[in-house]
């Protein structure tokens, strides 16, 4: 008789214990907005109960996700048990449909504002998830079969680790940052004017605020530290937060194929925790969400270009070509982050009175880094559609076995 002890995998149960131990963390936290929420509308408020209301629902998703790994990590031991299978290609068809129809009635509920807006959390919800869902049905219905205890692992792994830990290194990393840029602009800054200003009229700081922003971004030491963050340190924080997953299941059998779908499926929940929180309902809801779409798709491929880098450097030992994957897959997300910033001086130059860059140059710098994000965007969904079959064939191919096209 086999032991039950033996059959005991002890990654599923820590998938198992960390799954519910967020559960129980969201479902508590829902319940203090809940009280707060409650307490601010007997006073009155009731233009906070609808951002209450939005926090509860992403909450109450974030906890939904996390039940199949509660059930998939108690119940089966082994990794390998049970297996991940998707529905025929139409399925997809469908989603993006629902997709398109979710952004609409969401955009038209926000426009009229009456009743039915307390419906837009729910929205929103949708608006972030099926991207992902339907990224994550190509990617593992033409990729190796990776099994369910493995796929929710890799996902959830993303959906809390990854964000956790990208924001302690990102803040940890922002904070000496500040201090050289305040150091370096403390001559140009007038703070006791601002702080004087902020003491005589405290209720109306926006001018003075972007008085100082404004000559900040005038500052070529300024311009030049948020730039060298946004498009080297936090895809190589992020790059490597997403890769958790992957670590875990570095002794177990790996292939280059279960390394990119692995990796894929960490980048989609870092892609949807960013959707739900980065960008809320409001007048450019749908412009937002379908950049968040587009977010999704280019954290998946980069997540999975740094899960092959994981396995040949450390399963091969070729280390130069892990090199170049996380190179690459660092390289992808800066132009992504600087294209996406690019596109945020049109806003900016429409605030700050005497912009570093001219209002025309700006437009015409926002119009480019839309197209770059589209171009990025179409090639990281042909990659997440490409790659994974291309891996899976060639591995088939070198073991002498055939794999199945459908």
């Amino acid at each position: 008789m086999t032991n039950p002890e033996e059959n005991r995998d002890p990654l599923a149960i820590a998938l198992g214990v960390g799954s519910l131990t967020m559960a129980v963390l969201t479902l508590l936290g829902v319940g203090i907005i809940i009280l707060i929420t409650a307490f601010t509308l007997l006073t009155g408020n009731s233009s906070a109960a609808q951002s209450s209301w939005t926090l509860i629902a992403l909450l109450l998703s974030l906890t939904a996700l996390s039940v199949p790994g509660v059930y998939f990590g108690f119940k089966y031991r082994r990794a390998d048990s049970v297996y991940a299978k998707v529905g025929p290609p139409v399925q997809a068809g469908v989603l993006v449909l629902i997709f398109a129809l979710v952004l609409i009635s969401g955009s038209w509920i926000l426009r009229i504002q009456g009743l039915l807006t307390w419906l837009s959390p729910f929205l929103h919800v949708l608006a972030a998830g099926i991207p992902v869902l339907i990224a994550t049905f190509v990617v593992i219905r033409r990729g190796e079969r990776i099994s369910l205890t493995r796929s929710w692992g890799s996902f959830l792994s993303g959906l809390w680790l990854a964000p956790l830990a990208a924001l302690i290194l990102e803040i940890t990393l922002a904070i000496p940052l500040l201090i050289v840029l305040f150091l370096g602009t403390s001559n140009a800054l007038n703070t006791p004017r601002l702080l004087e200003g902020l003491a005589q009229s405290p209720g109306n700081p926006e001018t003075l605020l972007l008085e100082q922003l404004n000559t900040l971004l005038n500052q070529p030491l300024v311009v030049a530290g948020i730039l060298g963050y946004l498009s080297v340190a936090v895809p190589i924080i992020e790059e490597i937060a997403k890769s958790l997953g992957t670590w875990f299941l570095i002794r177990r059998k790996l292939t280059p194929s279960l390394a990119f779908v692995g990796g894929t499926l960490s980048g989609a929940a870092y892609g949807l925790f960013e959707a739900f929180f980065l960008a809320q309902p409001g007048e450019e809801w749908m412009a937002l969400m379908i950049a968040r779409a587009g977010a999704t798709m280019m954290h998946m491929f980069t997540a999975g270009l740094t899960g092959m880098g994981i396995y040949y450097g450390v399963k091969e030992r070729r280390w130069g070509k892990a090199a170049l994957f996380y190179t690459a897959a660092i390289t992808l997300h800066g132009v992504w982050n600087v294209a996406a910033l690019g596109i945020g001086l049109e806003d900016l130059a429409q605030i700050v009175a005497n912009p570093i860059v001219d209002p025309d140059l700006s437009r015409v710098i926002a119009l480019i880094s839309s197209g770059f994000l589209l171009i990025m965007t179409s090639g990281a969904a042909f990659g997440l559609w490409k790659i994974p079959r291309r891996l899976w064939r060639d591995q088939g191919e070198s073991e002498g076995g055939v794999v199945d096209p459908s």
